[in-house]
């Protein structure tokens, strides 16, 4: 959803400046200096709180080119019994694997901290594009079995969907819209392609016809049924008659069995003829993250609202009851809970039940990123407790990051981002870095931490401690099965070692966790030594007892520097 006219909000805002520089300097006769740099952006430690769901509300609404007296699901009944289409699942559409995905092939920004994993998309839908001269398709929205099924899956398999929507430079986009569904055995990834289509006629003379106007901004599935956000309107598709076929390109069609809009039919129709798409979002409700909640019985869906890089105003955050949407219905719809979630450029939204989970921008300067709009920076995934309270930066996450979708089965966060060329979908574990612990030394009472430093071979420091996340570590089992643990900060995702070395003096520093001894480490509750595995040497300070001096190894002699205090607080120095 970062576009629906153009590639790249975050692209265009910086070609608008430099065309504006380009005019000023036209006028004047001289040079002029580029506009400055957008705002700098600072969310971390706004309050995520609740909100009244009074301005929110969703219309059931007509399915256009369905013949009056008559309803989706007649005309899709018609269309079954003259045998013009078969009924298959959407397990068979992925088995047959007309599509092959590829092993994570991307870097993602992702904190190593939360385990995480992935894939990528074949080589064609990771560089297809619906702004290219020659057409194609962006990915949006993302759903999983782990949301249709409580088991976690569908006919026995892991199945994952993503929605994509078509365009061209030429024509513009949001022209169709298309369901990508896979398998994944961890080690291989096929799918098949199902385009979206709405019914129309009559049961006697039953047809189908492409959805258009339709950015498939995200999607949930739940049992039969597919809900499809699109901006202004909550589209819904049966997947009990997802069919076989051929039709504009696609072998595969799922029909759509009912919508329901933030406007009444009288309303969009007499709106300003630019505001008349089913993707507007001109009044308050719009839905352009979605997710499926389980931890709450029944399952409740959860929409977000996009927000500009430029619009500070907190975003809407809905819950829904998918029971409340019906085929043929005839009441409007109000959420069941609303919430502002203080973050810019909001595009998904998931919860475990205990937080909410939500991809949007970075703030400036967070890792070192000083303009964190530009549409190949990391986004962020961020968190804020379910019951209100202060936003935080969870890890960043690859560009673009779109939908969010939570398994209550694995404990993971799925994601996937758009940026073409760049694409990936990927899983973590949110809740991994609850358990952290402070180490501080007990002779200068300074935590280790990383200097807020991401790099390889950054020198490992001590400094007062403050809180902060480079001074927060988890002690990883190596699995070696003799208590050996690794030291993980929280802030990089690293791990502390020394570099290999086996001297006295030699210089502690965090690099990325590969299982080498040298990033092994003992503790001894008795003695406070942290001793490193390869070179039998204990963590000290040596001469330096001062903030900033790096961490050394030096021969376990018992000295007071060379011991620490393993902790879930830590002493303000």
């Amino acid at each position: 959803m970062i576009s629906r006219t153009q590639p790249g909000r975050r692209a265009r805002i910086r070609a608008a400046l430099v065309a504006l520089s380009s005019l000023a300097a036209l006028i004047s006769g001289s040079q002029q200096a580029l506009a400055a740099d957008p705002v700098p952006i600072k969310d971390e430690g706004k309050l995520f709180t609740q909100q009244s769901t009074t301005p929110f509300e969703l219309h059931p609404r007509e399915m256009p080119g369905v013949d009056d007296r008559e309803t989706a699901r007649s005309v899709i009944e018609g269309l079954e019994a003259k045998g013009v289409v078969e009924p298959v699942t959407p397990a068979s559409v992925a088995l047959e694997g007309l599509e092959s995905g590829r092993p994570l092939c991307h870097s993602t920004g992702l904190n190593e901290t939360f385990k995480y994993n992935g894939f990528c998309w074949s080589g064609a839908d990771d560089a297809t594009s619906a702004f290219s001269p020659g057409g194609g398709w962006h990915p949006q929205g993302f759903t999983a079995s782990h949301d249709g099924e409580t088991s976690g899956t569908v006919d026995g398999h892991h199945l994952y969907m993503a929605s994509w929507y078509a365009g061209n430079q030429a024509e513009g986009q949001n022209k169709r819209a298309r369901i990508s569904i896979l398998k994944s055995t961890g080690t291989e990834w096929k799918y098949g392609h199902v385009l979206l289509v709405r019914p129309t006629g009559s049961r006697a003379n039953p047809g189908y016809t492409a959805v258009t106007d339709v950015h498939a901004d995200a999607m949930v599935w739940y049992g039969d049924r597919l809900f499809v956000a699109n901006g202004g309107e909550l589209q819904i598709y049966d997947l009990d008659h997802l069919w076989l076929t051929i039709h504009d390109g696609f072998k595969y069609v799922l029909p759509m069995v009912a919508r329901y809009a933030n406007r009444d039919k009288i309303t969009q129709d007499t709106a300003p003829v630019g505001s008349r798409s089913n993707m507007n979002c001109d009044v308050r409700t719009c839905l352009n993250a979605l997710s499926l909640d389980r931890s709450v019985s029944p399952p409740q869906l959860v929409s977000g609202r996009y927000g500009k890089s430029d619009n500070p105003a907190p975003r809407d955050i809905l819950r829904w009851s998918p029971a409340s949407f019906v085929e043929s219905g005839t009441s409007i719809v109000k959420p069941t809970a609303a919430f502002a979630a203080p973050v810019h450029q909001l595009q998904g939204v998931a919860t475990d039940g205990k937080y909410y989970y939500m991809s949007a921008q970075c703030d400036t300067g967070y890792m070192g990123d000083s303009n964190t709009q530009d549409e190949l920076s990391y986004s962020c995934i961020w968190q804020a407790p379910a019951g209100g309270g202060e936003v935080s930066i969870l890890t960043r996450a690859p560009a673009l990051t779109q939908n969010l979708s939570y398994s209550t089965q694995s404990g993971r966060l799925w994601g996937m981002n758009e940026q073409t060329n760049h694409r990936v979908v990927f899983s973590l574990l949110p809740r991994e870095a609850d358990d952290y612990r402070y180490i501080y030394n007990d002779y200068s009472l300074l935590c280790a931490g990383a200097a807020s430093k991401i790099d390889n071979s950054t020198p490992v420091i001590q400094w007062g401690c403050n809180n902060a996340k480079d001074e927060r570590w988890k002690l990883e089992d190596t699995g070696d099965g003799n208590g050996t643990v690794f030291l993980r900060n929280l802030y990089s995702g690293k791990c502390m070692g020394s570099a290999s070395s086996t001297s006295n003096g030699a210089g502690m520093i965090q690099y990325t966790c590969n299982g080498a001894a040298d990033e092994k480490w003992t503790y001894s509750e008795i003695t406070r030594e942290l001793r490193n595995v390869h070179s039998q040497k204990c963590l000290g300070l040596g001469a330096g007892a001062t903030k900033g001096s790096q961490l050394i190894q030096w021969t376990c002699n018992g000295a007071q520097d060379e011991r620490w205090t393993i902790s879930t607080t830590a002493p303000s120095v």
